[in-house]
């Protein structure tokens, strides 16, 4: 399996579990660019809103592509970071927090409960500036998708934290998503 798959796999594990089979294909129309990629993104402007949310079928991956890519600078510099150890368990304490309190489920699912948001910005910012910084990023790209700001957080502490597991390789593919 080559980095791109195994990279768009265990994003997809952590983060949107339904779209694991997908998400190497994602990854790979994104990179395509052009047609390819907007065709990922043509799928959630379709979508309408119903009494319960955003309609189920639309595919989140490919924002979390968008939301890797518009904070790439700064996931670059949070990656190679001195401070990722740090970071890792800020984002753990976040997650666990959040977990003890909401079962795992669909980030569609989620009911409105204490904001990871609000975990992570009462940190200082020496040393965790950059990782605030990216991490609004993500949720902003996230939400234009159409998820909630809890929704989008959630995604993105998850990917984030995947991403700091292994930083020498995801940084790599992180370059590799950026060739276009």
């Amino acid at each position: 399996m080559d980095l791109l798959s195994e990279w768009s796999i265990k994003i997809a594990e952590v983060s949107v579990p339904e779209e694991v089979d997908l998400a190497p294909f994602f990854t790979e129309a994104f990179i395509e660019g052009g047609e390819e990629r907007e065709q990922l993104f043509q799928q959630n402007q379709s979508n309408t809103e119903g009494a319960a949310g955003l309609v189920e079928g639309f595919a989140i991956f490919p924002w979390i592509l968008r939301g890797i890519t518009a904070g790439a600078q700064l996931l670059f510099q949070v990656l190679s970071s001195e401070n990722v150890s740090r970071f890792i368990t800020a984002i753990n304490d976040s997650l666990e927090i959040k977990e003890k309190l909401t079962p795992k489920q669909n980030p569609r699912e989620l009911p409105g409960n204490p904001s990871l948001r609000q975990n992570l910005q009462v940190l200082p910012d020496d040393p965790y500036k950059p990782l605030k910084q990216v991490m609004d990023i993500m949720s902003f790209e996230l939400q234009e998708s159409g998820l909630s700001v809890d929704e989008a957080d959630l995604v993105t502490f998850r990917v984030v934290r995947a991403l700091l597991e292994e930083p020498s390789s995801a940084s790599l593919f992180i370059k590799k998503t950026l060739i276009v």
